[in-house]
């Protein structure tokens, strides 16, 4: 019964942490599609030191660059 309560919220903690991950991801697209790049990259950092492993993070790394320059062409 025990166990069964401890697999149960470790499944609910999981997809809480899944959801917030896919509301950051949602933030920053839209930060993205308003061009607030400052914002964008901001996010991006904070989701890839808060959630290193996830897919979010692995896919944002690869933007970080691209969105550095982007925000600094924008000085907003």
């Amino acid at each position: 019964d025990t166990e069964a309560v401890r697999v149960r919220l470790e499944a609910l903690e999981a997809n809480a942490e899944i959801q917030t991950r896919q509301q950051l991801e949602g933030q920053f697209k839209e930060h993205l599609r308003q061009h607030e790049y400052w914002e964008a990259l901001s996010l991006a950092r904070k989701i890839i030191t808060d959630y290193p492993f996830s897919p979010q993070a692995n896919a944002l790394r690869n933007q970080v660059p691209r969105l550095e320059e982007l925000a600094r062409g924008s000085r907003t």
